[in-house]
């Protein structure tokens, strides 16, 4: 949902939609990464779509509501208000943070590149001797989140002054931890 925020101390509260602001309707409550987790920010987030390729299984774990809108990432950035009075709600739930699991498989099923100058004879020699894994020997797992921003200090804590202490504003540090501990 859209709050209103002062960028700057003692400016005017403005709208900003691209600041995505996360309670529990928005995060899988069946999976053990985010069944705990609420009040998440997520300042100008991407978004996943497609579907994953053979052997992997997708395990949504974060979402915006059907009531949300792509907008320009320069728009977003800088016309709160034109985003909020051209809102258009797209009926689609969008994939904010993903799981990928499985047998990864390469970019590259035919080898390796094709060498740009023609007549390499070595490249075309190593080529011939030179094997590439199709697929990951063991499953793999991989986290993909549509926003890098949500862990920068900013927007994740507070510092205390004099104390030099970090004061978590939000789930954001706790979101990272329980998904850094998943995959270790």
């Amino acid at each position: 949902f859209s709050r209103e925020v002062s960028f700057q101390r003692n400016a005017p509260a403005q709208p900003a939609p691209a600041l995505l602001f996360l309670n529990q309707d928005a995060v899988n409550q069946e999976d053990v990464v985010t069944s705990q987790m609420d009040n998440l920010l997520l300042p100008f987030a991407g978004t996943f779509s497609g579907t994953p390729g053979e052997g992997l299984t997708q395990t949504i774990l974060l979402h915006t509501s059907t009531r949300s809108q792509l907008v320009d990432p320069m728009e977003a950035q800088f016309s709160g208000q034109k985003i909020v009075d051209s809102f258009k709600a797209s009926d689609t739930e969008y994939t904010l943070a993903t799981r990928l699991q499985g047998k990864f498989k390469t970019a590259f099923p035919e080898g390796k590149p094709k060498a740009a100058a023609a007549g390499d004879e070595a490249d075309a020699a190593s080529e011939e001797t030179d094997q590439w894994l199709k697929e990951s020997a063991q499953e793999s797992v991989v986290i993909l989140v549509g926003d890098s921003d949500f862990i920068y200090n900013d927007f994740c804590v507070r510092i205390v002054p004099f104390l030099n202490v970090a004061q978590p504003l939000n789930g954001n540090l706790s979101l990272l931890q329980n998904m850094i501990e998943q995959l270790a």
